[in-house]
C-alpha cells in the first residue's frame, strides 16, 4: 500500500488523488509538518541564547525518521552511487586542469 497526501480543509481531509485502497480501510492521519515550522522565518529564529535554546529544543523534540530495512538499504545504495558519481566528476575535473 502506498501513502496518500492531501490537505485538511473545512474540517475534512481532502486527498490529492483517490488511493487504491479497499473500501472501509482504517487509516491514520498525521500532519506532515507543524504549522509553526512551516511559517518560521530566519528572523523569527533569533540569535539570542534563549532563542537559540528554544529553537534547538523544538528541533530535538521532533520525532526521529523511521525507515524500513528496505528503505535504509535503498538510501545506502543511493549514497554509494552519489559518492562514486562525485568521485568520477572530481577525477574528470582534475584531469582537465592537470593533464
Amino acid at each position: 500500500m502506498h501513502a496518500a497526501s492531501g490537505r485538511y480543509l473545512g474540517g475534512k481531509v481532502v486527498l490529492d488523488a483517490a488511493p487504491e485502497w479497499p473500501e472501509g480501510m482504517e487509516v491514520r492521519v498525521t500532519p506532515s509538518q507543524s504549522p509553526e515550522a512551516a511559517m518560521m522565518t530566519e528572523d523569527e529564529q533569533g540569535e539570542e541564547p534563549d532563542e537559540i535554546a528554544r529553537w534547538s529544543a523544538d528541533f530535538l523534540a521532533m520525532p526521529a525518521l523511521s525507515m524500513t530495512s528496505e528503505e535504509e538499504q535503498s538510501l545506502g545504495n543511493w549514497r554509494s552511487r552519489m559518492k562514486e558519481f562525485n568521485r568520477a566528476a572530481m577525477r574528470r575535473l582534475m584531469d582537465e586542469e592537470h593533464p
